[in-house]
């Protein structure tokens, strides 16, 4: 064979070897550089008792948006922006992100997301996880009144509950506007009432210590309000004739749906409040 002829068949081999290499880079390196970065920031709300959790997405393209085709968040909740189907925008256009409450005793966050980006000569499909380690317990600060607690009243009675999230007790007293004041102690964690007979224009404060607790909604039974449930005591019928066991029966049995009657109307007109605790 001739020499130069072999030569020129080993050039142009090797120089095919080059191209084909090249290719190969030119379509390998892209896919290695896409890919999603996920991270996650978790800080305690005191005034709820839970961890408030901030999730960001962001792309790694600058010249082409991706596509959500997975995401899975731990513990499980109901994501509005970083979802499946989302669009991921390109770099420096901002990231996706999603806050996420979880209750104060959570000790572990997660999410992991899938994303897929499409070239003209591929697809490319990269993930990444976040995880978070909730450190301690968020709760609120220590005898601090509790955020939320609600009350109720009928023709007799007004019943005000109260709800203690945190590690400590809690000490109220309750000053109605007649009667005798009351003391309250609510255990950690738990909730308690206090009841005062339920009368027009009845208000009651609240107070921690000698600070009284700012309500948004005070504890009031207006003349509104108890006009409402129409308290009037009825004036006493007479007596039924007896006039036999069966007028006895009869009458006996329509006292017994009156009194019914009665009792499912009161509980029908129950008036219940929730308030809020500032």
């Amino acid at each position: 064979m001739n020499p130069s002829r072999l030569t020129c068949r080993l050039v142009a081999g090797a120089t095919g070897l080059l191209i084909g290499a090249a290719g190969a880079l030119a379509v390998a390196s892209p896919a290695s550089a896409h890919h999603p970065s996920v991270d996650g920031n978790a800080v305690c709300d005191e005034q709820t008792g839970e961890w408030v959790i901030t999730w960001t997405v962001e792309n790694s393209e600058t010249d082409l948006t991706g596509e959500l085709t997975a995401v899975t968040v731990s513990p499980e909740a109901d994501l509005s922006t970083i979802t499946e189907g989302a669009v991921l925008p390109v770099k420096g256009d901002g990231p996706l992100q999603e806050e996420q409450r979880v209750p104060g005793d959570t000790t572990h966050a997660s999410l992991d997301v899938t994303v897929t980006w499409t070239r003209p000569y591929q697809t490319i499909v990269k993930s990444d996880h976040a995880d978070l380690k909730l450190d301690g317990e968020c709760a609120p600060p220590p005898g601090e009144v509790p955020p939320s607690g609600e009350w109720e009243f009928d023709c007799e009675t007004l019943t005000i509950g109260f709800t203690n999230p945190s590690t400590e007790e809690l000490a109220l007293t309750f000053v109605p506007s007649t009667g005798e004041p009351a003391e309250l102690t609510v255990p950690a964690g738990e909730s308690a009432t206090v009841e005062f007979p339920a009368s027009e224009g009845l208000t009651v404060e609240v107070l921690q210590g000698d600070e009284p607790v700012a309500l948004e909604q005070p504890i009031e039974i207006t003349p509104e309000a108890w006009a409402e449930l129409d308290c009037a005591e009825d004036g006493e019928g007479g007596g039924l004739p007896e006039t036999g066991a069966p007028t006895a029966l009869i009458a006996g049995g329509a006292l017994a749906l009156l009194a019914l009657g009665a009792g499912l109307f009161l509980v029908a007109r129950r008036r219940r409040v929730t308030f809020t605790a500032s």
